[in-house]
């Protein structure tokens, strides 16, 4: 599904300025592929390790 909304220049960068550090952070990923593909590399690695006991668990990454 594309919806097609026409903004000026003008209110695109109002829209973007009055977006959060996480909303923004997220655009980055969504408008670069390269970023994207890494990223899902990545995570796709960790879960691996993960699952082979490779990395630390939650709960003992905050024990004391």
């Amino acid at each position: 599904m594309a919806i097609t909304v026409e903004l000026t220049i003008e209110q695109l960068a109002k829209a973007i300025k009055g977006l959060t550090p996480g909303e923004l952070e997220t655009l980055a990923i969504l408008l670069d592929s390269k970023l994207r593909q890494e990223l899902l590399r990545r995570r796709e690695l960790a879960r691996k390790e993960l699952a082979e006991g490779k990395l630390l668990t939650v709960e003992e990454l905050f024990k004391e």
